[in-house]
This record gives C-alpha cells, sequence and structure tokens, in this order.
C-alpha cells in the first residue's frame, strides 16, 4: 500500500511539472499579423483516413510568408508524409487563423512565451462526395518559431 502511494506521489508529481511549463505559453491576445510571419518546427501527429487505427508521430516543418496584397501563404509540411499550402487574407484575429474549404482546412491559435511564439494547430484533407466529406488525412502539431 505504501509502495502504491509513493508511484502515485510520483506520478502527481510529474504531471503537475508538465502542466506548469505548458501553462507558461498563453494565447498571443495582442500580437499583429507580424507576429505570425515566420519559420516554425516542431512536432506533430498524422493520421490517415484509410487506416484509422494508426497515428504517426511526425517532425513538422511549417512557414507563414507575406505575399501581395494583405495575402499570405501558409506550408505544413512532414517529411514525405503531408504537405499542404494554404492562401488566404492577413486577418488580424489576435491570435487564432481558420480557413476552411470543402477540400482542405487548417485551424492555428498562436501562443507567446518570453518573448517566443509557437504555434498549435491541425491541417487537414478532405474528399467531397455528393452527400458528405470524407477526412483523407490530417496532421496536428506544436511548432516553435525558429530565429
Amino acid at each position: 500500500m505504501r509502495r502504491l502511494f509513493w508511484i502515485g506521489f510520483l506520478f502527481l508529481i510529474f504531471t503537475s511539472c508538465n502542466k506548469t511549463e505548458e501553462s507558461d505559453w498563453t494565447y498571443c491576445n495582442d500580437c499583429n499579423v507580424e507576429a505570425w510571419i515566420g519559420t516554425y518546427h516542431g512536432d506533430g501527429t498524422y493520421y490517415a483516413g484509410n487506416n484509422p487505427n494508426v497515428t504517426t508521430d511526425v517532425s513538422i516543418d511549417f512557414s507563414i510568408r507575406e505575399l501581395y496584397n494583405q495575402k499570405w501563404k501558409i506550408v505544413v509540411s512532414s517529411e514525405n508524409i503531408f504537405i499542404i499550402t494554404f492562401i488566404g487574407d492577413m486577418v488580424d484575429t489576435g491570435y487564432y487563423y481558420e480557413q476552411a474549404g470543402s477540400s482542405k482546412s487548417i485551424h492555428l491559435t498562436l501562443y507567446e512565451k518570453d518573448g517566443n511564439y509557437k504555434i498549435s494547430g491541425s491541417a487537414k484533407t478532405y474528399d467531397a462526395t455528393e452527400d458528405s466529406v470524407i477526412l483523407v488525412k490530417s496532421v496536428s502539431f506544436d511548432v516553435f518559431k525558429q530565429e
């Protein structure tokens, strides 16, 4: 019984440490569009609709760059497994950005900590049929801005 208590206690300490570290990141409420622009790198999880019981951990390269007429280009790439590009309006929405369509979508949240930036998000591709939209592939990720 005593051993079980210590195992539970140590588990609580380690999970609390992770939550404290994660909670240091806050929504980037006061960020402007320029805070988003740059290159990012991190980790993600890949999912393919044709094999729904399997997910794969992947390395993610992510970039946002300014194009023309208040447009930006977003590229999400995970090695040779998943690559997707979005071109959309640069919208000053603070800490979130979404772009959805019938063939692909992206959902992003921008976080800040001590002048550093992190984006958490997901990108998905779909196959539209006459009466439904089927998820083909998706990747969820946390990426950190590179200086």
